[in-house]
């Protein structure tokens, strides 16, 4: 049976244009490698024989990467389409999702693998694709097409060509940012899709960017020359992530604050989008810096990223995000990686966005608050939530369900909806399951946790375990309207 989570990928005409050819790619004395470090979060799965044995579920993190190289000669003649095809010793994709690994096979004589840029009229795409030369599954499971897809048909000019870049695009864009798989097993087929999150060039020294996705929800707009053109609405949703550099050393002596300024290459700093706008940080223009407290009369939590670029005709100044808790409980060190819960800040919790117009007269500010925030690192080990992501009408009655794996038993449950603490709601939870089955939380008439002010309810849940150790995970609920 297919999982469907929000909607479907429209499948980009570039998969109908793929062939099949068997290359030979020769480097040239100024190629350079490009790694590209890979996030994304599965939101389309259809297995109906259970080839994957259900291991690959909506939720779950796609992380990994893909190599090309930048002096690839483009194989179309054509100005608005570019094909750079490597042979798969020089590049490729090496992605995992649970505990599947889906990577181009470097000994393959078959297949292809390539970079396609599109530049239309109408359109425009980064696709990067691996057809027909992917190592099969530890179960024997053959892999035909993997591609990463970014794709536009509102013609925001995001391309300036059909020149291969040296470092990809934002995701957040383009309309459609899918990574899709798909295979099969005898007469069995499967697919699924995953939204990135990010997409970002590994970095010198080989450390790869911690990225954090968030959710926020718009409070307040000043736009009186209207640079916006009412395109961000009170109450609308903020949707992105934000990167930093995990290696990075505290500049600040003091043990109760942090200050980590990052390096002044790309990668780093926010990819937010709201309605159809986007914005993101240019952290090789400005770095990107991060302000921590954790003393014993206040906890505070800081990332600024000056400058930036957006679809919208207009200069970023900067984001900013800014957590303030006034009773130093919110976090418990001046750590730069970690992952603040946003219910445990008393004070402010506010993701700001400010631009002004090309000749710097007219300015805009967006203040959002900040719902959620998770670790794409963990995501992983999160918890299956049922229902999960999905529209809900408004006198809809549902219960909540935790799912634990077999051996992990539940001792407590804290839980936020958009980003205020209900703890106290979870008490209602009751455990069930068995040590073969794994246990469960019923959690019941959970329809009480929809946010009737809101257009989203955002729910985060962390269940400690009698281990000490604890499993965390957020699920978004949509309240139908009509």
């Amino acid at each position: 049976m297919d999982i469907i989570q929000g909607k479907r990928m429209k499948l980009p005409k570039i998969c109908a244009l793929l062939t099949l050819f068997t290359l030979g790619v020769s480097g040239t004395v100024n190629a350079e490698l490009v790694t590209v470090q890979v996030s994304a979060t599965v939101n389309y799965v259809s297995d109906a024989g259970m080839v994957l044995s259900g291991a690959v579920q909506p939720g779950a993190t796609v992380t990994g990467s893909y190599t090309f190289e930048t002096n690839t000669p483009d194989a179309d003649y054509s100005p608005r389409f570019g094909r750079y095809r490597h042979a798969p010793a020089v590049g490729g994709l090496d992605l995992t999702v649970a505990e599947l690994t889906i990577k181009t096979d470097a000994d393959a004589v078959n297949g292809e693998f390539s970079v396609d840029v599109i530049n239309g009229d109408y359109e425009e795409g980064y696709h990067v694709a691996s057809i027909d030369n992917i190592q099969p599954l530890a179960n024997g499971a053959h892999i035909y097409d993997a591609g990463i897809h970014l794709h536009n048909w509102n013609g925001t000019n995001v391309l300036i060509s059909d020149a291969l870049p040296a470092t990809p695009p934002k995701p957040a864009q383009f309309e459609e940012r899918q990574i899709a798989i798909a295979g099969k097993s005898g007469d069995d087929y499967f697919h699924f899709e995953a939204e990135i999150n990010s997409l970002v060039v590994k970095s010198t020294g080989n450390a790869t960017p911690r990225t954090y996705t968030l959710v926020a929800r718009v409070e307040d707009i000043y736009d009186p020359a209207g640079l916006l053109q009412g395109g961000v609405a009170v109450g609308e949703t903020v949707n992105g992530s934000y990167q930093l550099e995990p290696t990075l050393s505290d500049r600040e002596p003091s043990p109760e604050r942090g200050y980590y300024k990052h390096p002044l290459v790309s990668g780093y700093g926010f990819e937010l989008s709201v309605s159809d706008l986007t914005f993101l940080s240019d952290s090789a223009a400005a770095p990107v810096r991060a302000s921590i407290a954790n003393r014993d009369s206040h906890d505070l939590y800081e990332i600024w990223a000056e400058g930036g670029t957006s679809n919208g005709g207009f200069t970023l100044n900067e984001i900013f995000m800014h957590l303030d808790d006034a009773s130093a409980t919110a976090l418990s060190s001046d750590a730069l990686i970690q992952t603040p819960d946003p219910a445990k800040f008393d004070g402010p919790r506010d993701l700001i966005i400010a631009g002004r117009s090309a000749n710097g007269s007219d300015f805009f500010r967006i203040r959002a608050q900040v719902l959620s925030i998770a670790d794409s690192v963990d995501a992983a080990s999160e918890l299956t939530l049922l229902p999960t992501d999905g529209q809900f009408l408004p006198s809809q009655e549902f219960d909540l369900g935790i799912a634990l794996a077999p051996g992990e038993h539940p001792v407590s449950i804290e839980g936020s909806v958009n980003g205020d603490n209900h703890s106290s709601w979870f008490g209602s939870c009751q455990k069930r399951g068995s040590e073969i089955d794994g246990d469960f939380l019923i959690c019941p008439k959970a329809h009480y946790l929809l946010d009737s002010t809101a257009a989203l309810t955002v729910v985060n849940i962390t269940v400690t375990l009698e281990d000490g150790s604890s499993r965390s995970a957020q699920v978004k609920w949509e309240l139908l309207r009509r």
